[in-house]
Parts: structure tokens; C-alpha cells; sequence
């Protein structure tokens, strides 16, 4: 049901900026004789980190096998273009997501969560486990309505983008008020999505 990134792992920055950065974070971490703590995590002041102007893909990884990953790479690479980002290709992204699942060990790991964040001058992967393993069959969740509506004439809302404030808002409203999360409608009543989740629903026999 939620999306944090309270229990991330790991986290790979290949960008060329960061990665000089956390390589001279890892000589001085060295020099001192502190090997246990870990290199800063340098983020570029760009639009995305700004602003919110950037996209992300929270995967799920079975068997060490990101499932879906076309149709993830195909809905950030639609969002970067919507935001005039320049997203690496997917070639790029799919070598740094291997590259990612080696360094952390999760070749071959039975379930993990896997999230790529691209903004203009920075892309991100981190890892983190999955919330839903530990779920049982005819799980429910509690929600309640939104009190913020989506705009349905707003870009933004068409894409998955960083701009997550309203749903991180409305979440903690009604994880305080005892729910698992909430839902949103638009301007005009419809239902849209859940503050941390997307919905689905059988209607005259169909998905």
C-alpha cells in the first residue's frame, strides 16, 4: 500500500558527478580509519530535487527478475518526455539496474522492491523489501476519501512524477486517523487512485 523509502538499502548514483563524489567520500571515510560509514549521497540542485520535475518506477523484483520492466521503462521514459527531461535509454537503464541488483547482492533474491528515479541531472536505484510478502490471501485495507482533489487538467497528473506531496499529506492523515491510506477523486467526482497505490476494480465482467 505505501510508497517510502524508509527501509531503502541500497543506492546507486551513476552519475559521474555523484559518483567522483562518493569515491572521494570513500578515501576520506578510509583515511580516518572509519570504514563502516558510508559515503554521502550527493544529489544535483536540479528541477527534480527542487522542484519535483522527475519521474520514478517502483518495481517488483521475483526470482532476481524485475517483473515488467518493458512497460516500467516505457511509462518513465513517456514521463521524462512529458517533463522535457532527458532520461538515459533504456539500454543505459538496464545495465545500471543490473549493475545495481549485483552490487546489493539481489541476484537471483527471491523479492525485493526496486525504485529508479530519474531527473535532469540525476538518476537513482535504490532497493528495499517488499511490503506485500508478508500478506495473507483476502488481506483488506481500510480507506477512507481524500480531502485534496486530483486535477485532471494538470500534466503532472497523467505521469508519474515526484510530485508526491498531496499523496504523502493525505497518507499520513489517514494513517492518524486509523486507516491504511485513502482515495482520491478529481474535480469532477471521479475516482482516480489511492494516496500509495492504484486501484482496480471489476465492472460488468472486465478488469
Amino acid at each position: 500500500m505505501t510508497e517510502s523509502n524508509d527501509d531503502e538499502r541500497h543506492v546507486t548514483e551513476p552519475t559521474e558527478e555523484t559518483t567522483a563524489q562518493s569515491d572521494a567520500e570513500n578515501e576520506n571515510a578510509e583515511s580516518h580509519g572509519d570504514e563502516n560509514r558510508p559515503a554521502a549521497r550527493m544529489i544535483a540542485m536540479d528541477d527534480g530535487y527542487q522542484f519535483g520535475l522527475g519521474v520514478f518506477e517502483t518495481m517488483a523484483l521475483r526470482a532476481g527478475r524485475i517483473m515488467m520492466l518493458d512497460r516500467h521503462l516505457d511509462r518513465l521514459r513517456k514521463g521524462a518526455e512529458a517533463l522535457n527531461i532527458t532520461a538515459p535509454s533504456d539500454d543505459d537503464l538496464r545495465w545500471l539496474l543490473g549493475e545495481h541488483l549485483h552490487q546489493a547482492g539481489l541476484e537471483g533474491s527471491p523479492s525485493a522492491v526496486v525504485k529508479v528515479i530519474v531527473s535532469e541531472a540525476n538518476t537513482v536505484i535504490t532497493d528495499r523489501a517488499n511490503p506485500y510478502d508478508d500478506w495473507e490471501p483476502g488481506h483488506a485495507l481500510r480507506l477512507e476519501w481524500c480531502e485534496s482533489r486530483r486535477n485532471e487538467r494538470s500534466p503532472l497528473t497523467y505521469h508519474k512524477t515526484l510530485n508526491q506531496g498531496d499523496n504523502i499529506l493525505e497518507f499520513r492523515k489517514a494513517r492518524e486517523r486509523g486507516f491504511d491510506g485513502a482515495v482520491f477523486l478529481n474535480s469532477r467526482g471521479e475516482v482516480c487512485e489511492a494516496t500509495n497505490a492504484n486501484l482496480f476494480f471489476v465492472r460488468d465482467g472486465r478488469w
